[in-house]
């Protein structure tokens, strides 16, 4: 059976009155949304803080590879929380150390 463009009509909803319904499904369970919007954004902070580590790391490998051709480094001081390797840690103990707190971040 064909349906009309009379049933298409009656079975489409305004967009006010979906966007009401769910307004008041949220509100009906706040306290959850509420808390998965809190999880939403501990998520969105870790997965921040994760691609900042990557990004320092491979900046601290071009860091060492300039210093190996012989050109000036980086300058590497805008780290988190104003952490500097010591001058006595080798380059694969730094980017093991950065790696490990990636990986803490993801657990």
């Amino acid at each position: 059976m064909d349906s009309g463009p009379q049933d298409q009509e009656h079975h489409q909803q305004p967009s006010a009155l979906i966007v009401r319904r769910l307004l008041q499904l949220a509100w009906r369970y706040r306290w959850w949304c509420c808390v998965l919007l809190v999880l939403q954004i501990a998520i969105l902070i870790l997965n921040l803080s994760g691609l900042h580590l990557v990004g320092m790391g491979v900046d601290y490998i071009d860091h060492e590879w300039r210093l190996l051709r012989g050109e000036s480094g980086l300058n590497l001081l805008s780290r988190p929380l104003g952490w500097l390797p010591t001058e006595s840690w080798r380059p694969i103990k730094v980017l093991g150390a950065v790696s490990l707190a990636i990986l803490a971040l993801n657990f």
